[in-house]
């Protein structure tokens, strides 16, 4: 079997000659979609000088976890300078998200500001607060299907009281893709 791919302007083809020469099949991939560890990807699909005809790729991806980085803003100032509040809603977050907490351990700075982490079987939380500015940088990462990180940072931006959240969420450790069947579209 040979196989050749040519970048085109917005898609790849993909030319697939099996059987010496006997049998022409040509891919052009027309979109892609990942999410939830999964990837779809549409193709059309011609054989020969036939017609188009549109499939779409299941694809499964072997992931080591979940890593989603917060942006919270306009946050209580006081919430973000007081330890025990940060501790307190760091803790029940994970628990919230089905996590099973290992170790805490948090640092208040002078004058103000506190960083902190939470160590979890499946991974970990970590935080770092600017008082100051209303301002923290959470990060949620956890391991396997057990955990929901989404409950953990919805639970941490209610506790925050914050009022501007961006989220960018990372699948970590995809590993090798898997293909599912195929379906018509």
């Amino acid at each position: 079997m040979q196989r050749c791919r040519e970048k085109l302007d917005t898609y790849y083809e993909i030319k697939m000659i099996a059987n010496e020469g006997q049998n022409v099949y040509t891919f052009r991939c027309i979109r892609i979609n990942a999410y939830d560890r999964r990837i779809y990807i549409g193709f059309s699909v011609k054989w020969r000088n036939s017609k188009w005809s549109t499939i779409r790729v299941k694809l499964f991806m072997d992931t080591m976890g979940r890593h989603i980085i917060v942006e919270l803003w306009k946050c209580h100032r006081d919430i973000l300078n007081s330890i025990k509040d940060m501790e307190h809603i760091f803790v029940e977050a994970a628990l919230k998200a089905g996590a099973e907490v290992r170790e805490v351990t948090f640092h208040k700075f002078a004058p103000i500001g506190i960083s902190g982490v939470i160590i979890i079987s499946e991974s970990h939380l970590t935080v770092h607060s600017f008082p100051e500015h209303g301002y923290a940088s959470v990060d949620v990462y956890t391991c396997g299907q057990s955990v929901d990180p989404h409950i953990a940072v919805r639970f941490i931006e209610r506790g925050l009281k914050a009022m501007q959240v961006e989220k960018l969420e990372i699948t970590r450790g995809t590993g090798a893709l898997c293909l599912g069947p195929l379906e018509s579209i």
